[in-house]
């Protein structure tokens, strides 16, 4: 009974731990966040301050080294971007809204300064999908962190001509540039496993 008690707790833990370890650190620009830091404290994104006039709002956002102290233009963003670190702080994946018809995806290495384009590889391992790009309204979404290289990728729609179907579609990306695709539905948005 005590054994199978303990083994209940073990569990209970692993996963609280295992969870607490995967936590995701998100922020969204601009406005909803003024800055966010890197798991490991060495890197800053910021944002200047939003006033009270949308149409104002500076959306560019900005990296810092805390190491060297270097600041760096990130990306100038037409509406809304995402960011979220990897578990280490060692990456970061970043979602640009970028029109009302288009969202983009892509992870960053920002000690290489190094942007890995996800649509790309997704392509290339499923040149089949490449389909949804065309006459759609095509958003490319990281969803969260797996693990420390890898990213669960949804890619949502639907296309512009009447009676053409909405999609979702799911991957697992790799940093590797592995690529796996885990659901494939026809409901716009529907959440990835």
């Amino acid at each position: 009974m005590r054994i199978a008690v303990f083994y209940k707790f073990l569990i209970v833990f692993v996963w609280s731990v295992s969870s607490f370890a995967f936590a995701q650190k998100v922020a969204d620009f601009p406005c909803k966040a003024a800055s966010t830091t890197s798991s490991d404290g060495r890197f800053i994104i910021e944002a200047p301050p939003c006033g009270s006039d949308a149409n104002s709002w500076d959306r560019r956002i900005w990296l810092k080294d805390q190491e060297t102290g270097e600041r760096r233009l990130l990306l100038e963003f037409s509406r809304d971007v995402r960011i979220g670190w990897a578990p280490k702080g060692n990456y970061f994946f970043l979602n640009e809204n970028a029109s009302s018809s288009d969202a983009e995806a892509y992870v960053y290495i920002p000690t290489e300064d190094r942007r890995l384009d996800l649509i790309n590889w997704i392509d290339d391992a499923f040149p089949r999908d490449r389909r949804f790009e065309h006459d759609s309204h095509h958003y490319v979404n990281v969803i969260r962190w797996n693990d420390a290289n890898t990213v669960v990728v949804r890619r949502t729609g639907h296309f512009d001509l009447a009676d053409a179907g909405a999609f979702t579609v799911c991957y697992v990306v790799g940093l590797d540039v592995t690529v796996k695709r885990i659901d494939s539905t026809y409901s716009e948005g529907s959440n990835c496993p």
